[in-house]
């Protein structure tokens, strides 16, 4: 994939985000279907399809995308669908954006 491929795939994903946080349900479902058709990391596919399916209440097909994956975001997809109580946090680089975002998160809720 060339950089103009994956700034186009980076612009979808993030499209696909907006489009759920907008209720734009039927551009979101679109996009769901795009995802894995775009050339990117098939892991990073399934967990944005997941998010995707979460905002559209459609958490067992939510779930179903992120079994099995050991990336950080699908871990916090499976707390937030409430299949996991924890993430294994240390397995990760603290610097990662999506670490740095769930321990703020954390910290959040205990307040």
């Amino acid at each position: 994939m060339n950089e103009s491929e994956r700034e186009l795939s980076k612009l979808l994903v993030e499209v696909a985000f907006a489009s759920v946080n907008n209720n734009m349900r039927r551009e979101a479902e679109q996009l769901h279907d795009v995802l894995p058709k775009l050339g990117i990391n098939e892991a990073l596919s399934k967990v944005c399809q997941s998010i995707l399916c979460f905002g559209m209440q459609k958490n067992s097909r939510a779930s179903e995308l992120v079994q099995g994956s050991d990336m950080i975001e699908a871990q916090a997809m499976r707390i937030m669908l409430g299949e996991s109580h924890s993430l294994e946090l240390d397995k990760f680089n603290e610097q990662e954006p999506a670490v740095q975002l769930i321990k703020l998160l954390s910290q959040q809720r205990e307040r």
